[in-house]
């Protein structure tokens, strides 16, 4: 997903997105243009996922569901009922407050190094991508995590 998002960004925007991802060291003299052409937002789409276990808090925001539509009987986002979980802890308040993070740094004059920036974006990029993974879109199961299926002879829900 990121792959193709890349494809569709701002030319202007790429090398914003790699001066978070990747701010430049003091003896580094690469150009906006040359850094750009060398970063790719996939490597960090998984990233998220990859320290779930670490981040334990971030579970509940990587998924959203509508409250009693499984299945899915309209296609109503997010339903008459409204969403499962707590208000605002869910894939879409997620990117709320990813996105509220990175304006604040773009407020503040951005663009030098900032850990919060570059959290915010990995996460961000990670979200987009879970809102077009369908159990992730469903009113249980917490995002599909629960179910468990058999893949290369063991059983898992990753």
């Amino acid at each position: 997903m990121a792959t193709i998002a890349q494809i569709y960004l701002h030319p202007n925007v790429l090398p914003v997105l790699c001066s978070i991802l990747h701010p430049p060291s003091q003896s580094e003299a690469e150009t906006p243009d040359e850094s750009a052409r060398s970063c790719s937002l996939s490597y960090v789409a998984a990233w998220a996922d990859k320290f779930r276990f670490g981040m334990r808090w971030s579970g509940p925001l990587h998924y959203v569901g509508g409250k009693g539509d499984h299945p899915p009987q309209q296609c109503l986002f997010p339903g008459p009922n409204g969403w499962n979980g707590r208000e605002g802890i869910n894939v879409l308040g997620g990117i709320r407050n990813t996105t509220g993070l990175l304006a604040e740094w773009v407020e503040a004059g951005g663009p030098e190094a900032d850990p919060v920036a570059e959290e915010a974006l990995k996460f961000l990029i990670h979200f987009f991508g879970d809102l077009h993974m369908p159990l992730h879109l469903t009113g249980r199961d917490r995002g599909g995590n629960g179910d468990k299926v058999r893949w290369d002879g063991r059983i898992t829900s990753e």
